[in-house]
C-alpha cells in the first residue's frame, strides 16, 4: 500500500442497538483481508467489558464519504492466548485493508497510530445525543521490544512506542512503512506500559547539602503487539492477508553489517 488513507481503513467500534444507536465507544480497529473477504482485527479485552443491553450489538463506523454509517460485527473471533480478535463484516464499498510485512521494522523506526480515543459523545438538553468524532493521531518511534509476561498468561513478543496509548485507543494499528513508502501494520496498541514508566524530566531544588524537594514528570509509553504474532494468529483462523512487496528488512541488515564491520 503506497498511498495511505486512515479514514478508509481505520474505524471506531462501539456499541449499537436500534433505539440507542451508539451507546459507548469501546475502541479502534483495522480492516484486513481483501475487499471480497473483509475482517476488523482489534484487542479482544474491548469486548471484555462486562455484560450488554439485550439488544445491543457489537458495531464499527464508517465514513463512505457522504454520512458516517453504522455497519454491522457478525462475529468475533478471539485468540485463547493473547490480546486479539478478529471479526467477520460484510464486504464494504471503499473500504481499504491494510497490509502486514514479512518482519518488525527496526528498532528507533517512524512509526504512526490512527486511533478515536477523542470520540465524545454528548446527551442533548431536549433528548437524543451529538456524537463528535474526531480521529487522533500520533508519530512516534519503536522504543525498544519486549517479551512481556504481564498481564498475558503466556510469553507476548511485544513493543514499546514513544507516544502511549489513550483509552479508546485500543487495538488501533500501529503503522511503519518501507523504503519504498509502502504502509504495513507493525503492530496492535494494546496498553499502556505503566510498570516500566520513564521520567521525561526531574527537576531537583537543593539547599547547600540539604534535599528539599525533587519532582518527576512522567510520559507513559505505549505498548504494542508485534504483527508477527498478529500474523500467527490470523493464519490459525485462515483469515487470507497481504503483504506489502518490502525492503523492510533492509534497515535491520544494514545495521548488522555495519556492527560487523566496527568488530572486524
Amino acid at each position: 500500500m503506497d498511498t495511505f488513507q486512515p479514514e478508509k481503513a481505520i474505524v471506531p467500534i462501539v456499541i449499537a442497538s436500534e433505539h440507542d444507536p451508539i451507546q459507548e465507544i469501546l475502541g479502534t480497529g483495522c480492516f484486513i483481508g481483501t475487499s471480497n473477504n473483509l475482517h476488523i482485527l482489534t484487542a479482544k479485552h474491548i469486548f471484555e467489558l462486562g455484560e450488554r443491553d439485550e439488544f445491543a450489538k457489537y458495531a464499527f463506523l464508517f465514513n463512505s464519504g457522504k454520512r458516517v454509517e453504522i455497519w454491522a460485527i457478525s462475529e468475533i473471533v478471539a485468540s485463547k492466548d493473547y490480546d486479539i480478535a478478529i471479526c467477520k463484516i460484510a464486504p464494504i464499498e471503499g473500504a481499504i485493508p491494510l497490509q502486514f510485512a514479512k518482519q518488525q521494522p527496526a528498532l528507533n523506526a517512524d512509526v504512526y497510530c490512527y486511533e478515536y480515543s477523542q470520540i465524545s459523545i454528548e446527551r442533548k438538553r431536549g433528548g437524543g445525543k451529538h456524537i463528535k468524532i474526531e480521529p487522533f493521531a500520533h508519530k512516534g518511534n519503536i522504543m525498544r521490544y519486549i517479551e512481556s509476561e504481564y498481564p498475558e498468561k503466556v510469553k507476548t513478543q511485544c513493543f514499546n512506542t514513544s507516544f502511549p496509548a489513550l483509552q479508546g485507543a485500543s487495538g488501533a494499528p500501529v503503522i511503519a512503512h518501507t523504503q519504498n513508502k509502502n504502509f504495513y501494520i507493525a503492530g496492535i496498541m494494546v496498553a499502556n506500559q505503566e510498570t516500566h514508566l520513564m521520567p521525561a524530566q526531574v527537576v531537583k531544588i537543593e539547599d547547600g547539602e540539604s534535599y528539599i524537594e525533587e519532582t518527576s514528570y512522567f510520559l507513559p509509553t505505549g505498548k504494542g503487539i508485534n504483527s508477527s504474532l498478529i500474523i500467527q494468529v490470523i493464519e490459525e483462523l485462515g483469515v487470507e492477508i497481504e503483504y506489502v512487496d518490502s525492503n523492510v528488512s533492509l534497515i535491520c541488515k544494514a545495521k548488522t553489517f555495519l556492527l560487523k564491520l566496527l568488530n572486524c
